[in-house]
């Protein structure tokens, strides 16, 4: 048998130019320097891209900052003056638990590496930019693709259109989800590359900050990419007959990570607990077509839905027209609008015309990351191919939303899922693997014998060139023949035609300039590659000019939608947003111990100023409790818009507010004292029929589903009367309090003496037994909420669909409620055990690894 010639060894690819110092250090200063050169070029570019915040102390003006300051500022006052944690809230929707809106879980030692090392001196939102470029760049030296290719591919991918938008609104939490994502692929990596212990520890160390992040939905779907990583390598260990392996270090992966929830186990445990109550829970109900009493209501959920053709700002980052802002001022369409119309018909427009109600901006991913990521799908093999393949078309299929049967499916019966809304949210998975796989793709072209692979090369150049960028070419030429470039708002404006055409003149013009735009990026980056496959380049100068490449298409695109310089203020005018009105002044005079305010100039859902300063009807927070969404919708929405128009209807005496106002059953029973008319008036409106703290009934009504307990509500008086559903939990609270024998007492009374966030005492004084309502929000008290009188244990009611109510013995007793959940507790005690445990952990890990290595070099 002739003997086969031998096949040459790849070539490794050559490395930038070095000078005859650097060849003289040890083999561990060589992977410092260079390693350090490149997470140091990324420092500079993140403080010169948040140079306002970096050098002159500025801070974002952003709304959800605005939000989380103002229902948090007084719960922070609380912890600084008194050293105790604040748990329930009652600066917003009357009162709720403060476990997503305030309150700090000291057991998990995360929350300082957060604080005090995940910053790296850079003020927010910039240490996240640079923490997703650290992470990515680690995930690829796990990977062996060496500094100057992880380099260039950590910078593909943390200048992400996507990681820069949700710092317009503030997404704190999310964009921290988003910045552990790749640390935590890496170390599941690492542990199924056979490192074990490191391995394993390093999971469970960036599950714990993972999670520590607090935005469950990111979390959650870098769950079903690392499910669907399972599923991949579990193929191919069935393939190359190494399921002892697999299962190994799926055993090792699992344990990590169960380890890194412990240190969050308060905040998990007292989550789920809460949002079992919340919107997020489903409603007890009848809903509308397609609502589920688990979960959110599916219209609801999909609102935020990426539309089909939408997709296309992943390589073209205006094809939708970008952000809802309106149209640039500097175009010829808006000069001619304005000169032809007004100025008035200019606010019509914006210059988004996708499904989405609203967008700050586009999800891009590059056009060079497309033009890699084909590349890679024809260079990489192996199942981490398959899996990132996988995980982009799912996170595609599932952001299509109300678009996509597959997001049905998952809806429906994928658990938890139908918890969280916005699933465009769900491309931040294609914003993983998109650039990863194209960066493998790059590392195979550079690590491929250019010899003996010339035609596959050449040929999986021209191919991932001629699709994306051809594809580019395609909708700049015929984009305004395939589109129409308008959507339901513009036809919903009534607005001449001849106004809408020149709409959608600007928007294919946006299109076209950025599709043009796109294909000379894409071609530019194929040439560089093709002058290496030639010789007529070395890889140094090719990566060079593909990080300039990124760097040029990456950074204008995500200014476009995070304008630091223009976003920045000086952190006293942030300060200011807070600043007491006249009538807050005013407001703040009354000492009393507790009572609500109205602002009627705002949304009640989202009031964000009002709760700085007092006792809020209402606020801002994505997971109300459901009970209490469903008061505004059915009751208090119709009350405050009496009022309001009440207030609009010309010459009023007091008398006839007063009179107006004492109709308010819902107002009134959560002892609304004043209402904010406007703000720069020397008073407020003072409601004199607010019931206050607590108040005895003289009759209960029975009802029988929570739908009559609404309707009873808005015919009720809670002054006299209380409403309880006997059938709910189990019929316990018709048991309660159905069996009082409820006597008039004119001298009866019950008044707060002490008032705290953990602690609300009571005294009272009646003869015979009573039924006092109290104006707080019932929170189950095996949830926390539990009832003591003269220092004994009772059970409590909830009545008037969310208010408390208890059984008062005759004569004169001591009544407190006190904050108690044992979620908390024991999940803060369980939460110090186990970060303790993952700081050993790692510990361990590393130091078995430096052992390993200095054993292999002996």
């Amino acid at each position: 048998m002739a003997k086969q010639p031998q096949k040459k060894p790849a070539a490794r690819p050559a490395s930038p130019a070095r000078s005859a110092w650097f060849d003289q250090l040890k083999p561990w200063q060589k992977t410092l320097l260079t390693h350090g050169l490149v997470i140091l070029a990324f420092y500079v570019l993140v403080t010169l891209l948040f140079y306002p915040l970096v050098f002159q102390g500025k801070v974002l003006n952003q709304d959800d900052s605005v939000n989380y300051q103002g229902m948090s500022h007084q719960l922070a006052e609380y912890r600084d003056s008194t050293g105790v944690e604040p748990l329930w809230n009652g600066q917003i929707f009357s009162g709720m638990p403060a476990y997503q809106a305030g309150t700090l879980f000291s057991g998990n030692l995360m929350f300082y590496v957060e604080k005090y090392v995940a910053r790296f001196g850079l003020p927010r939102p910039a240490n996240y930019i640079f923490l997703t470029f650290v992470g990515f760049f680690f995930l690829l030296l796990i990977l062996d693709l060496g500094p100057w290719v992880s380099g260039l591919g950590a910078a593909a991918y943390a200048l992400s259109s996507y990681w820069f938008i949700i710092h317009v609104p503030g997404h704190v939490s999310k964009a921290a989800a988003i910045a552990y994502m790749a640390f935590l692929v890496a170390s599941v990596l690492l542990t199924y590359r056979g490192k074990y212990l490191l391995g394993g520890a390093l999971t469970a160390f960036f599950m714990a900050l993972e999670v520590n992040a607090n935005h469950y939905q990111i979390s959650y779907y870098l769950a079903i990419a690392l499910l669907v990583f399972g599923i991949a390598y579990f193929v191919d260990a069935v393939r190359n007959k190494t399921l002892p392996v697999f299962f190994t270090a799926s055993a090792v992966v699992l344990v990590a990570a169960l380890i890194g929830v412990g240190p969050n186990v308060g905040r998990v445990w007292t989550t789920a607990e809460y949002a079992s109550v919340t919107m997020r829970g489903g409603s007890e109900l009848p809903g509308p077509a397609g609502s589920t009493d688990a979960g959110l209501d599916k219209e609801y959920a999909f609102r935020w839905s990426y539309g089909i053709s939408e997709t296309f700002t992943l390589l073209i980052p205006n094809f939708h027209g970008g952000a809802s802002v309106l149209l640039d001022s500097k175009s010829d369409e808006f000069r001619d609008i304005n000169r032809t119309y007004g100025a008035e018909a200019t606010r019509y427009f914006t210059e988004y015309w996708g499904e989405q109600p609203i967008t700050s901006g586009p999800v891009y991913v590059g056009a060079i990351v497309c033009f890699l990521f084909v590349l890679g799908l024809m260079l990489v093999n192996g199942p981490i191919k398959w899996w990132l393949l996988a995980v982009t078309i799912l996170s595609v299929l599932l952001a299509w939303g109300s678009n996509s049967f597959v997001a049905d499916l998952f809806f429906d019966y994928f658990p938890a899922y139908n918890k969280f809304r916005a699933p465009s949210m769900t491309l931040v998975l294609a914003e993983f693997t998109m650039p990863f796989l194209g960066i493998l793709g790059l590392h195979a072209f550079f690590t491929a014998n250019k010899e003996e692979d010339a035609a596959k090369l050449r040929r999986a150049l021209f191919v991932s060139a001629g699709v994306m960028g051809g594809l580019s070419l395609l909708l700049a030429v015929a984009g305004s023949t395939l589109f129409d470039f308008t959507s339901p708002r513009d036809e919903n404006s009534s607005l001449p035609n001849q106004l809408v055409d020149l709409l959608v003149s600007y928007r294919a013009g946006l299109l076209q300039a950025d599709a043009l735009r796109s294909a000379a990026l894409i071609f530019g980056s194929a040439a560089l590659l093709l002058l290496y496959l030639r010789g007529s380049l070395k890889m140094a100068p090719v990566v060079g000019g593909l990080a300039a490449l990124v760097l040029l298409d990456m950074v204008p695109v995500s200014a476009r939608y995070l304008d630091v310089k223009e976003l920045a203020i000086p952190s006293q005018n942030f300060e200011a947003f807070f600043k007491a009105t006249p009538a807050d002044q005013y407001i703040l005079s009354d000492t009393d111990l507790s009572y609500r305010v109205f602002n009627l100039n705002v949304d009640p859902t989202s009031d964000k100023i009002t709760p700085y300063h007092h006792q809020s009807i209402g606020g801002y927070h994505a997971a109300k409790l459901r009970r209490y969404q469903d008061l505004i919708d059915s009751v208090l929405n119709d009350e405050l818009m009496g009022v309001r128009n009440l207030l609009q209807s010309g010459q009023l005496t007091d008398s006839v507010i007063q009179a107006g106002l004492a109709r308010k059953t819902a107002l009134n029973m959560l002892n609304t004292r004043y209402l904010i008319y406007n703000p720069q008036a020397p008073n407020a409106i003072q409601n004199l029929s607010a019931l206050g703290n607590a108040w005895f009934v003289s009759s209960l009504q029975e009802v029988n589903s929570p739908q009559e307990e609404l309707l009873a509500l808005q015919r009720l008086n809670p002054a006299t009367t209380a409403v309880v559903d006997v059938n709910a939990e189990g019929g316990k609270f018709g048991q309660l309090l159905g069996t009082v024998n409820l006597r008039p007492d004119s001298a009866a009374s019950i008044a707060l003496i002490e008032a705290s966030p953990r602690r609300l005492k009571y005294r009272a004084r009646r003869q015979g037994e009573g039924i006092a309502v109290f104006s707080e929000i019932y929170y189950n008290d095996t949830k926390g909420w539990t009832a003591y009188v003269d220092g004994e244990q009772v059970p409590h009611a909830r009545v008037n669909y969310v208010l408390r109510a208890l059984v008062v013995p005759s004569g004169e007793s001591e009544i407190e409620f006190r904050f108690e959940p044992q979620s908390y507790h024991m999940g803060e005690t369980v939460g110090l055990i186990s970060s303790i445990l993952v700081f050993l952990l790692l510990a361990v890990g590393i130091w078995w690894e430096q052992r390993s290595r200095k054993r292999l070099q002996a």
